[in-house]
């Protein structure tokens, strides 16, 4: 299949970890185009008593907060935190429902649910803030759609979107794109566009 113009390869909703593009058969001496763009999902710091911290379930309440699974976020108090949460300590979301969710220690664990475990709710406000998302494009090549090879990579840290752009050569049957968000959730978008 010769791409004419245009291609979107890449649509995916407020997602984390590893995701990947339909592949793409080639057959174009004149090489190609990949095109990335990555909107991060973003909200204000939420202030939150040390009421809405309930530390038997290690559930946090917040009507209407909206995180995301994969989220990363610091805590700060207006007095003691949780005991068990520290402070200048990276956090990834655990989105439970509108008004609930729960904090884990790695992305693996929040995408597991594994809800990290505070013993108690500390005292006074507890501020939470969205950290810096991070999140590694690149351009994958194959032979024969089984056995994938990193061909250009391109990286993006942002705190609201990032848009990458790159122009590789065909050198192989297939292409795909990969996006890996190591920090935040992100709605994907990614095209392939022939230079021929």
């Amino acid at each position: 299949m010769r791409i004419q113009g245009l291609n979107p390869v890449l649509s995916e909703t407020e997602v984390t970890g590893v995701n990947y593009s339909e592949a793409v058969s080639v057959n174009d001496a004149y090489g190609y185009e990949a095109f990335i763009s990555a909107t991060f999902t973003t909200i204000a710091p939420l202030v939150i008593a040390s009421t809405g911290w309930a530390f038997a379930t290690d559930i946090i309440t917040s009507v209407g907060h909206g995180i995301k699974t994969g989220m990363v976020f610091q805590v700060s108090t207006s007095t003691t935190l949780p005991a068990g949460v520290s402070a200048s300590t990276d956090y990834w979301a655990i989105y439970l429902t509108d008004d609930t969710f729960a904090l884990a220690s790695s992305l693996a664990n929040a995408q597991a649910g594994t809800k990290l475990n505070f013993t108690d709710a500390g005292t006074g406000n507890h501020t939470l803030t969205i950290q810096t998302n991070v999140a590694t494009f690149v351009v994958q090549s194959s032979p024969d759609e089984t056995n994938w090879f990193t061909h250009d990579a391109m990286i993006a840290v942002s705190v609201v979107s990032a848009a990458q752009s790159k122009h590789f050569e065909s050198a192989a049957r297939f292409v795909r794109l990969a996006v890996t968000i190591t920090k935040g959730a992100a709605t994907l978008s990614g095209w392939v566009q022939s230079k021929g």
